[in-house]
């Protein structure tokens, strides 16, 4: 999800953590009030920051979930995914 659309989908972040605690996820951060927020990115040469909506653990394994919904700029939410799989991928996590 984009910066602009969390606010107006809070109770859509808060069922995805419901399901994630039920599942066995632990460690559970989120861009969320009364959560600890995960790590955020500066992106190079801009002063946009890229955070995850959901960083999670299991099994000694880090997750990374961000929100799918339609969104209004969609160029930014790929360009999100994209970072996102990619340093899932460095630090043997998964996107």
């Amino acid at each position: 999800m984009v910066k602009v659309e969390k606010s107006e989908n809070i109770e859509f972040l808060e069922k995805s953590i419901n399901y994630l605690e039920t599942n066995g996820f632990e460690n559970i951060k989120a861009d969320l009030e009364g959560y600890e927020t995960p790590k955020r990115y500066l992106r190079k040469g801009t002063d946009s920051q890229i955070t995850p909506d959901i960083v999670a653990e299991k099994n000694g394994r880090r997750h990374f979930f961000d929100i799918s919904l339609k969104s209004v700029k969609p160029t930014l939410l790929k360009s999100k995914w994209l970072f996102l799989e990619t340093l899932s991928k460095m630090k043997s996590g998964s996107f």
